[in-house]
């Protein structure tokens, strides 16, 4: 009986320090600018690129979630977590879009 009582508090102390789960923060990018088709260029990552009125690419994006396609030349608010590794070689931050917003 003394057992019992001894492990009764230990394991619900593990049962506790098992369930807290550790959440990393997200940044979350938001951004607005075109969207355009990723063409070959000096950095090949990403299925798109978000870029300005004047053609500087601000971001290459790639989505699970969404299809970029729709949002083909259209001025677009997106909200964006980087993806890790990137950017490379110069290129611009690639993000992957989580949701996407026209601003038209």
């Amino acid at each position: 009986m003394r057992k019992l009582l001894y492990y009764i508090p230990v394991l619900l102390l593990l049962a506790i320090a098992c369930t807290k789960e550790e959440v990393a923060p997200i940044n979350t990018v938001n951004a607005i600018g075109l969207v355009k088709i990723q063409q070959a260029s000096y950095f090949q990552y990403g299925t798109h690129i978000l870029t300005t009125e004047q053609g500087i690419v601000l971001y290459a994006l790639k989505s699970e979630s969404l299809n970029l396609d729709t949002y083909l030349d259209e001025e677009v608010e997106i909200s964006g977590i980087p993806v890790a590794g990137y950017p490379l070689e110069g290129g611009p931050e690639f993000l992957e879009v989580v949701a996407a917003r026209r601003q038209n």
